[in-house]
């Protein structure tokens, strides 16, 4: 019994440090991506601001999202709207929203509950092309 135990116990521990932390879920490279101020939650505004096409810009949103991890976080209201267009021509609506530090964050469209935070690098390139917009 005490075998069977320490076994359960063991498989446990593996199991908790073989989980990895759920990433958003990127289909393919990226081919747009069209930017809109936000009108909050729910819904993408298509009044886009900015489309970028640059594939030195394209690479930064497509780090951005890569590297991006799900955190269970509340956010503030949206900044901007992003419509990622893929290579396939599918599209994705995203909400790009910031934290108080700083972070940006990520979630799709529709399925706000859902936070993604990207890396601190990924993100200041981002905010980079997103400051030319001011």
């Amino acid at each position: 019994m005490g075998k069977n135990v320490s076994l359960l116990v063991l498989v446990s521990i593996i199991s908790l440090f073989g989980c990895k932390a759920e990433g958003l879920p990127v289909d393919q490279d990226i081919k747009r991506v069209n930017i809109a101020e936000s009108s909050g939650f729910g819904g993408l505004n298509e009044n886009f601001i900015m489309n970028i096409e640059d594939s030195n810009k394209l690479e930064d949103f497509q780090a951005l999202m890569e590297s991006a991890e799900k955190e269970d976080i509340k956010v503030n209201r949206p900044i901007y709207d992003m419509q990622i267009k893929y290579e396939d021509d599918t599209n994705r609506g995203l909400h790009l929203s910031q934290k108080k530090n700083g972070e940006l964050t990520l979630m799709f469209i529709g399925h706000e509950e859902d936070v993604y935070v990207p890396s601190p690098e990924s993100s200041k390139k981002v905010k980079e092309i997103l400051n030319n917009l001011d």
